[in-house]
């Protein structure tokens, strides 16, 4: 199965790893986080904001979703029970520090960041041994 942009089939292991840290880049960049200031504050006063950002949310996990629920019919993930649950705690377990970090104007360092995308796939890789 082809996921990733790279030439060779990507494993669950190499997608969980590139993909932590595509997330997580993502989530701290300045211009994410102007964006999400914005959703957060007017989000009460205009729905379609809070909308727009469940809909990120949502086509986020949907791309580690569908790997997901590939690999498990192909027999490469038979111990995961839920795809998209476990797709929505890997997206939150990966963007959610580094996007508050953001917010907060005290962005993580490359070293903080990278150390929290490797420990945010030990605990999914060893319950999927991968």
């Amino acid at each position: 199965m082809q996921v990733g942009a790279g030439k060779r089939p990507e494993t669950p292991r190499d997608f969980l790893r590139r993909v932590a840290k595509e997330l997580a880049s993502l989530s701290e960049a300045r211009e994410t986080a102007g964006l999400n200031r914005l959703i957060f504050a007017e989000a009460f006063r205009f729905p379609e904001l809070s909308r727009l950002f469940i809909e990120l949310h949502d086509r986020a996990s949907g791309v580690i979703r569908e790997p997901f629920e590939a690999w498990r019919e192909e027999g490469l993930l038979p111990t995961l029970p839920q795809p998209k649950l476990a797709a929505m705690l890997f997206v939150e377990m990966v963007a959610s520090l580094p996007r508050i970090r953001a917010l907060l104007g005290e962005p993580m360092s490359r070293r903080e960041s990278n150390a929290l995308s490797a420990s945010c796939r030990r605990p999914l890789s060893q319950r999927l041994r991968l």
